[in-house]
């Protein structure tokens, strides 16, 4: 547990909580040993969570004793993830941050009295706010209590609280400034999935009036060239509720939004920019990465233009760059998700990057995931492994994990269509086009007209597992679970 969600945690209690649930989710039967072991916790303080556990859940989960250990059953899906998502929601860092999202301050002292807490506890949660935000960039000040950094720096840290986990959504916009831009962007593109796209304009429009944004000259004139720009630019000026924003700044967030999109898009093929062309470096980086990829090719499924997969690839990280380089980094649930397929060449690629002159906006703390993203990158465009045609309908109420979330939202999305029930119309469910549905809707009530086989995730399914179910239905191993 390493979310940027679960570090703002600092209560004891919680913080305990939350290690113990995610531990016996994502294990069938564990002991009081072995938990105490894997979160090193004293025995006789889990006994006492555990008990405290049974209590604040109540009917929503059974903890079940066996001879082998203790058992988690979760009984009431809605109700379990509403408690589980409050040890979250009391937590003074992520207030917090909510509040620093829409722009607010704080007096100290007025801060401290509302989160009922000491002036000494305040400034430890403070110095561990800062600790995080370092690596963004960013500085928190105590006179009032706020956020300081540039402004492109401060949405990506917004964007990983907010659309990198599950416990907290951005604040809604206006609904037909959402829908034209939804609409138009997907028009265009088509490869991003929608909600991506909801979050990318949500936090636009929301911080438009803050700080300033600046871009490269050199990248804005480019992008300018493709009409997915003009027409995002187009949108947000004719906007009655952007009216009292400068013509300026709304080309400057139709360039953010342009830049996100192409640093979200996972599939090849679609490279309108050559933002892989600025230097005699970026060029001869090309070449470098190329010829490294001709020889570590042999476990690709199918033959496939290198050379245009690099530069794909290439113009992604160069856009994240582009609007600034913290883009470059991870949740750790990508990198982690990339350690656990099933091939090597993240290593190769890592020793390729130390030994070779690179680009100068790669030489920083996020090489590792520059070189896990790309390993994601061929996962993604079936170069490793062709797939049948695949559909996810998740129910939200019952994917309790924001990691199994982040498996199907980040890293299948180009591998299979991800929809969610209550997005769709039962007759628009009924109509869908696949061989394959795994689905955690249980029972499942619609009837396909192509009769596609359908895989059950489980109603509480962990991290582990179901990247383990899923490469399985990848790689065509389908013996090893329940199908219909």
């Amino acid at each position: 547990m390493n979310s940027l969600t679960f570090q703002l945690v600092t209560n004891s209690v919680n913080r305990r909580s939350l290690i113990l649930l995610a531990y016996m989710e994502n294990e069938q039967i564990l002991s009081v040993k072995q938990l105490s072991e894997k979160a090193s916790i004293s025995r006789r303080t889990i006994l006492t969570d555990l008990k405290a556990l049974r209590t604040f859940f109540g009917d929503a989960i059974s903890l079940e004793g066996t001879h082998h250990g203790m058992k988690l059953v979760i009984n009431d899906h809605g109700e379990y993830y509403k408690k589980r998502r409050s040890f979250y929601e009391r937590e003074p860092l992520i207030l917090l941050v909510q509040a620093f999202y829409a722009g607010q301050t704080f007096p100290f002292l007025a801060w401290i009295r509302a989160m009922h807490i000491s002036e000494s506890t305040a400034n430890r949660l403070i110095k561990k706010l800062q600790l995080i935000l370092d690596e963004y960039g960013l500085v928190v000040t105590k006179a009032p209590i706020g956020l300081m950094g540039e402004e492109i720096n401060q949405r990506k840290f917004f964007w990983d609280f907010y659309c990198e986990t599950h416990y907290f959504e951005l604040p809604v916009i206006e609904h037909q400034l959402q829908e034209t831009l939804l609409r138009r962007i997907e028009q265009n593109v088509g490869i991003v999935s929608r909600k991506k796209v909801i979050n990318i304009i949500r936090l636009s429009v929301q911080r438009a009036t803050f700080g300033t944004l600046i871009f490269d000259p050199e990248i804005l004139a480019l992008i300018q060239q493709d009409p997915l720009f003009l027409t995002i630019s187009e949108i947000l000026q004719e906007s009655s509720s952007l009216q009292p924003i400068a013509k300026k700044r709304l080309v400057q967030e139709a360039c953010f939004i342009y830049l996100m999109l192409y640093a979200q898009w996972a599939l090849r093929g679609k490279t309108r920019i050559p933002l892989n062309t600025f230097s005699k470096t970026s060029k001869r980086f090309v070449e470098l990465f190329v010829a490294f990829f001709e020889q570590h090719n042999t476990y690709l499924d199918e033959p496939c233009g290198i050379q245009q997969v690099v530069e794909d690839f290439l113009v992604r990280q160069y856009a994240k760059v582009g609007l600034a380089p913290i883009y470059l980094k991870n949740p750790d649930s990508t990198n982690q998700f990339v350690f656990s397929l099933p091939f090597d060449l993240y290593e190769p690629l890592i020793r390729f990057m130390e030994v070779n002159e690179i680009p100068q906006c790669f030489k920083n703390q996020f090489l590792r995931d520059f070189c896990c993203s790309f390993v994601l990158y061929l996962f993604g465009n079936q170069l490793i492994r062709v797939s049948q045609k695949i559909v996810v309908l998740l129910a939200n109420n019952y994917v309790i994990d924001e990691w199994v979330c982040s498996i199907f939202e980040h890293h299948f999305s180009g591998r299979m269509a991800v929809l969610y029930e209550e997005q769709l119309t039962s007759e628009q469910i009924n109509q869908l086009d696949c061989d394959i549905l795994i689905t955690n809707i249980i029972p499942f009530d619609y009837s396909i007209e192509k009769q596609p086989q359908v895989f059950f995730l489980p109603k509480y399914i962990g991290y582990k597992e179901a990247i383990k179910m899923v490469v399985s239905i990848l790689n065509e191993g389908l013996e090893d679970f329940v199908c219909v």
